[in-house]
C-alpha cells in the first residue's frame, strides 16, 4: 500500500510540473513588433567584426584607453553604417563617469584538459 500512495504521489508530482503548450498572447495595447532594419547578420560578418574587435589594433579594449576609443569609433560607424540613429543628445555615446578600475586578488587561468 505504501509504495502505491508514493507511486502515485510522484505521478502527481510529475504531473504538476508539466507545461501545456498554449498560442502567444498577442501584445498588449495593439504594440506591433518592429520590422526588421535590415539583413540578418551573417555569420562570416559577425566573425568578421569579432576578428577586427579582438585585433591588437584594438589593445585589449580596456577603459579610459586608445583601444576604448577605437573600439567606440568602430561601434559607431558601424551603428551608422546599418542605418541606426544616435540616441543621447544626437551622439551615439554618452558619458558614465569612472569611479575605479582595478584587479583584485591574483589574477589566473587554468587550463583543463577533457
Amino acid at each position: 500500500m505504501r509504495s502505491i500512495l508514493l507511486a502515485a504521489g510522484a505521478i502527481l508530482a510529475l504531473v504538476a510540473c508539466g507545461t501545456v503548450a498554449t498560442e502567444p498572447t498577442p501584445p498588449r495595447g495593439g504594440i506591433v513588433a518592429p520590422e526588421a532594419a535590415g539583413p540578418p547578420l551573417s555569420p562570416a560578418a559577425l566573425a568578421q567584426h569579432i576578428r577586427i574587435l579582438s585585433s591588437d589594433e584594438f589593445e585589449g579594449r580596456e577603459p579610459a584607453s586608445r583601444g576604448e576609443r577605437l573600439t567606440t569609433d568602430y561601434i559607431s560607424q558601424q551603428f551608422a553604417a546599418a542605418g541606426l540613429q544616435p540616441g543621447w543628445n544626437g551622439q551615439w555615446l554618452q558619458p558614465v563617469p569612472l569611479v575605479e578600475a582595478s584587479v583584485k586578488g591574483e589574477p589566473g587561468l587554468t587550463i583543463l584538459r577533457p
